[in-house]
C-alpha cells in the first residue's frame, strides 16, 4: 500500500518499487523479468503500486521522492536506498531513465543494467 510506501521510506528502508498497471504494453514480459532478477538478487520482497489506484497526491509524493518525473505509460523500478546521513530512504535508481531503444526495446536487456546498478 502507500501507507507502507512512505513507512519505508520515512525510516530509511532500502527497498525496490513497481509502479504500472496491468494494462501497459508488455508489461507481463517486464514482471516476469522483474521476478527472475529480483530473486537472483535475493529481492524477497518488490513492492507494487498501481498508476490506476493512486491519487494525484500520491503520485506528486513519488514524483518529490524519486525527483522524476512519473511516466503511467511506463512500467518502472525505483530502488530506493537507506541514506544514512538523513536517515530516510532515496531513490538510488529507477529504471525509466534508461532509454528502453538503447536496449533494442528488450526490457530484459534494460532490467538487467537496472539490477546490476542496484547491487554492484
Amino acid at each position: 500500500t502507500m501507507e507502507e510506501i512512505k513507512t519505508n521510506i520515512e525510516t530509511g528502508v532500502t527497498f525496490q518499487l513497481y509502479l504500472g498497471n496491468e494494462n501497459l504494453e508488455k508489461v507481463n514480459y517486464f514482471v516476469y523479468y522483474v521476478d527472475q532478477l529480483a530473486k537472483e538478487n535475493h529481492e524477497e520482497v518488490v513492492y507494487y503500486l498501481d498508476f490506476e489506484d493512486m491519487s494525484v497526491d500520491d503520485l506528486t509524493y513519488i514524483k518529490t521522492k524519486s525527483s522524476i518525473e512519473v511516466d503511467a505509460s511506463l512500467p518502472t523500478m525505483i530502488y530506493f536506498k537507506r541514506d544514512i546521513v538523513d536517515n530516510v530512504s532515496k531513490a538510488f535508481d529507477i529504471s525509466c531513465i534508461r532509454n528502453l531503444k538503447d536496449y533494442e526495446s528488450n526490457y530484459w536487456l534494460l532490467l538487467q543494467d537496472y539490477f546490476r546498478n542496484c547491487y554492484n
